[in-house]
């Protein structure tokens, strides 16, 4: 039998909801999204069948998304948003002390990684172990390779945000609009 493409495509769905449903009448199941402010139509059409469907069933779907991005599923009563903001200076020394292990993370060390992390984290690890790697009280840590390499990636996807990211580094943390504005020319 023969299915138009759009037959295909909700038919397709819905087995793929099945399939989920169907694997949590054995067991409970964790579906996790990361960074969905960039998530497709057709992955977001499905998590809002899911999120149709789950009544009852042993599934829990977790979207972590930017605040500025946040996928637009309907309104659900089992719909839960959460909005965690950056992490303190305590918190980001709780993250980076563990890391260090035998505690070679003085209070110049830690002063250097809450500055640099920002709150963020995904940075707090990274920069921790990049500060331990080289051995040093944090003169000269940058961003770890693997860290550098993914941001970059994330900065190609978008056209333009590259150039206003570059503009907007070299003016410094805080600036106006009016300011990135006149440096476009």
């Amino acid at each position: 039998m023969k299915l138009a493409p759009q037959q295909q495509r909700a038919r397709t769905m819905a087995v793929l909801v099945e399939q989920l449903l169907g694997l949590a009448r054995r067991q409970p199941v964790l579906i996790v999204l990361e960074d969905a402010h960039w998530i497709d139509p057709t992955t977001l059409e499905l998590a809002g069948l899911v999120v149709d469907r789950i009544a009852g069933a042993r599934v829990q779907l977790l979207l972590t998304s930017r605040t500025e991005g946040q996928p637009a599923l309907p309104g659900h009563p089992r719909v839960t948003r959460l909005t965690l903001s950056r992490v303190g200076r305590a918190s980001t020394e709780a993250m980076a002390t563990p890391l260090a292990g035998d505690g070679t993370l003085d209070a110049d060390m830690l002063a250097r990684i809450v500055a640099r992390a920002d709150g963020v984290p995904l940075f707090v690890e990274e920069l921790t172990k990049a500060v331990l790697e080289a051995g040093e009280a944090g003169q000269g840590a940058t961003v770890p390779a693997s860290l550098h390499d993914t941001l970059m990636a994330r900065l190609d996807r978008v056209p333009g945000v590259k150039r206003v990211a570059q503009v907007a580094a070299c003016i410094g943390r805080e600036f106006g609009y009016g300011l990135l504005a006149r440096s476009r020319r």
